[in-house]
């Protein structure tokens, strides 16, 4: 090898070596910012109880009695608020609020709320032969009148008697309270926007002391909302995904529900195809099987367009309603749907995926309602 060439070697190792060097000090930087992101919400997590053990020592002891700990008591309710910050995603979590509002001493359900509308989620407190299974069959519109209806769109707490749940009887007849029961519907709230509604019967007497805590309950549950979120979008930047966990949940959940309700995968577009034809040099038509790798890809590409557009959704929901009814979609949430594009077209425009815009389907289906004309004129609509 002569020198001119060795000296071109030499330059181009170079070069690859400082390059991967630069890739990986991006990556240690993210890499560090995301651990110092998680220690200051450990230290932020424990001031705060320690500054709620210091202030709230006296009741503390005036709770106490013949030696045990009430669970309105400052340390009962901290062992809650721990439980709820264990959580790591939102099953989970919802699980957690309604275990932890069943320690109260009350019964008490969470509905998670997608759209316009509330799905029992998790319960706790009742009766051993509840059905829980038939709990996440229970749906409440939020576009009728009613208390449910009256949280959501308030953002606060509403006490109501079981005859107030008026054209939510299915509601009532599902979770049975007693007639003269009273019932406390607590929004869970994140990014703005109420996210789950805590469902609790607290008895036939108003009792302030636990109604208040329930609220914070609710509250805490809708703030481990936000750090996970903060969470996974440090994470994402450090893989170059997006990967929200409520998202992913929702995206599964819708799966879910459309096969509930036998609902077609998309409204507008084809299926993945489980033929396609093709014209040969002979002009004969040419079936092609797709390969079990290809059918793998293609459902990925639906899975991930549904992940994508339902964190759109997500972090944008007075946007979607407003685009909703301005029919101006596109123009209010044109930099998130951009950007969720080009983190689609990444990963599959250059797959066998490309054949179709996911993508494109997912916006319309999730977002605009299976209305594309929700989406406005300045939509630039499907890449294919």
């Amino acid at each position: 090898m002569d020198t001119t060439q060795a000296n071109r070697t030499s330059d181009a190792i170079h070069e690859v070596y400082e390059q991967f060097s630069d890739v990986l000090k991006r990556q240690a930087e993210q890499i560090e910012n995301l651990s110092q992101s998680v220690k200051s919400l450990q230290t932020g997590q424990q001031q705060l109880e320690e500054a709620a053990s210091y202030l709230l020592a006296p009741l503390e002891r005036s709770l106490t009695c013949d030696g045990g700990t009430s669970v309105l008591s400052p340390s009962g309710m901290l062992a809650s608020v721990r439980r709820l910050a264990a959580a790591t995603h939102l099953g989970q979590l919802f699980d957690a609020l309604a275990e932890q509002s069943a320690h109260l001493g009350v019964r008490a359900a969470v509905f998670d709320v997608r759209g316009r509308a509330a799905w029992g989620a998790s319960a706790s407190g009742f009766d051993a032969e509840f059905d829980t299974n038939g709990l996440r069959a229970l749906v409440v519109p939020l576009n009728q009148e009613g208390p449910f209806r009256q949280v959501f769109e308030s953002a606060e707490a509403v006490e109501a008697r079981p005859a107030d749940l008026g054209e939510d009887g299915h509601v009532r007849a599902k979770l049975s309270p007693p007639a003269n029961a009273r019932i406390l519907l607590v929004p869970v709230r994140s990014a703005d926007s109420v996210v789950a509604v805590l469902y609790a019967e607290t008895g036939e007497k108003r009792d302030p002391a636990l109604i208040d805590s329930l609220k914070v309950l609710a509250e805490f549950a809708g703030g481990q909302i936000d750090r996970m979120m903060m969470a996974s979008r440090r994470l994402a930047a450090i893989d170059g995904a997006p990967v929200n966990e409520e998202a992913r949940r929702r995206s599964e959940q819708a799966d879910r529900d459309e096969a509930v309700t036998a609902e077609p995968e998309f409204a507008a577009g084809p299926e993945i195809p489980e033929v396609a034809a093709s014209e040969s040099a002979a002009g004969a038509a040419e079936v092609i099987v797709p390969t079990e790798e290809e059918e793998k890809i293609h459902r990925d590409a639906r899975r991930f367009s549904k992940l994508l557009v339902s964190e759109i959704e997500l972090y944008n929901r007075s946007g979607v309603e407003e685009g909703r009814r301005n029919r101006d979609l596109y123009h209010r949430l044109k930099k998130d749907i951009d950007r969720s594009r080009e983190t689609y077209e990444k990963r599959f425009a250059h797959t066998v995926a490309k054949q179709f815009d996911y993508f494109h389907e997912e916006v319309v289906k999730t977002l605009a309602g299976s209305d594309p004309t929700l989406l406005g004129s300045g939509y630039p609509g499907p890449s294919v």
